[in-house]
């Protein structure tokens, strides 16, 4: 059997390389004539393509973890002033038109007062649930953990579609990197 119809196979990923090819066709890696006439898994000199694992590596996993840091921090703030404030907020409802429209509709002062608790509620709710999430994902650890804090984030403002939205893009962003997970 001569040298150009034996199998080879690239020096960077190990995949088979037909004679003649300039590139290898899984890494695109280019064939400069030195190539293994080895399979990588029998060939001592063969190593898999260096990871980064290094603290902070993962650019994307940073952005979520900003992200999810403003977010908490607004959603605490949001959650909190709700809470204190929804006397406040009932007394300025009364003074609007839109008040007496509600009364007839069959809506009661308790009843919007709980609604606004219980607005104020899942704000605070979500932001204590991504405050951790941050936290994990600025240092990239507890990838399952993590993954659930974003979405129990978003479930606990589900009355408003976008928090929920944003929870489980979170989410799957997280799990698309969670090989740079530490843990």
């Amino acid at each position: 059997m001569t040298d150009q119809n034996k199998t080879r196979f690239c020096r960077e990923c190990g995949a088979a390389i037909d004679p003649g090819n300039n590139f290898c066709p899984a890494c695109g890696a280019i064939i400069d004539g030195t190539l293994s006439s080895t399979s990588p898994a029998s060939s001592p000199i063969y190593t898999a393509p260096a990871v980064n694992t290094a603290p902070g590596s993962n650019r994307t996993l940073l952005t979520l973890g900003v992200l999810t840091t403003f977010w908490a921090v607004g959603a605490i703030i949001l959650g909190t002033d709700f809470l204190v404030s929804v006397n406040q907020m009932i007394e300025q409802m009364k003074t609007m038109a839109e008040w007496q429209t509600l009364l007839d509709y069959g809506f009661t002062e308790e009843m919007m007062r709980t609604f606004l608790w219980i607005c104020g509620g899942t704000f605070l709710a979500s932001g204590i649930l991504a405050a951790p999430a941050a936290y994990f994902l600025i240092a990239q650890r507890q990838h399952r953990l993590t993954m659930a804090l974003c979405i129990l984030s978003g479930i606990a403002c589900a009355f408003m579609v976008i928090p929920l939205f944003f929870g489980i893009i979170f989410a799957v962003l997280t799990n698309n990197n969670k090989t740079s997970f530490r843990s």
